[in-house]
């Protein structure tokens, strides 16, 4: 199975990883704004290079890979997702298949029944035919990442943020979709504020505070240590429920 490697990257002020293997499974990133998150994402899915060191997938340097070859084998959604308010839902969501299939392809049964299959599975199947624009931003949200999702080979799913503007239920629906991918072996690194959303996501937990990993372990036990990653306060954990405790 897949795995990502982290040797030696530094990217000047915002991150420093000596070293780091992500797996197949769930890796939930945490930590507060500034804490090097979305740059943490954005190098593991091979699109900012950093200063020092390299990534490494199953030991081939991620970037010795043509964007085209990185793409079929790293599925990513950004923090800010390019948005085609000229397209349908569908239309976006198929673009997801371009890395592997290419623009010939796009259109034709197989691709048109993997965008049905993601739809059914985030519920966008009533809004295939609308504009991307004429969506909520929760319906775009929802969107991109059924466009990160839609291509079943990709090895690695990368997704800062996914639950941003989503509310409860479409949250519940995200989580289901990314835990069944990590359950067949996918490696999902997803980043979320919130520590409910990561407890229901469960796995690993990276925490970063200051551009550095400063929390690593299963969920939910780490849980607790994971106060370090959001400064002074306290986390609680009673059974299935979670939450931050702040100073007043």
């Amino acid at each position: 199975m897949t795995t990502l490697s982290l040797t030696d990257v530094v990217v000047d002020g915002r991150l420093t990883v000596p070293s780091l293997t992500v797996a197949p499974g769930m890796t939930v990133v945490v930590g507060d704004n500034g804490a090097g998150k979305s740059t943490l994402l954005d190098v593991l899915a091979g699109v900012l290079s950093p200063a020092r060191g390299g990534v490494a997938i199953d030991d081939v340097a991620l970037a010795s890979l043509s964007p085209r070859r990185r793409a079929q084998l790293v599925a990513s959604l950004g923090q800010f997702d390019d948005v085609h308010v000229d397209v349908t839902v569908a239309e976006r969501i198929a673009r997801g298949l371009v890395p592997r299939r290419g623009l010939d392809a796009l259109f034709d049964d197989e691709a048109r029944a993997a965008v049905d299959a993601i739809a059914v599975e985030l519920g966008l199947q009533p809004l295939l035919s609308r504009r991307v624009d004429r969506g909520s931003g929760g319906e775009r949200r929802r969107a991109a990442i059924a466009r990160a999702l839609v291509d079943d080979g990709a090895a690695v799913v990368v997704l800062d943020e996914p639950f941003a503007g989503l509310d409860a239920a479409a949250t519940d629906v995200v989580t289901g979709a990314l835990r069944r991918r990590a359950e067949r072996g996918v490696a999902v690194v997803v980043s979320v504020h919130d520590v409910a959303t990561a407890l229901a996501l469960g796995g690993r937990l990276l925490g970063l505070r200051a551009g550095r990993v400063v929390v690593d372990g299963a969920l939910p036990a780490v849980l607790p240590a994971a106060a370090a990653v959001w400064g002074d306060v306290r986390v609680v954990v009673d059974g299935a429920w979670a939450g931050v405790l702040r100073r007043r």
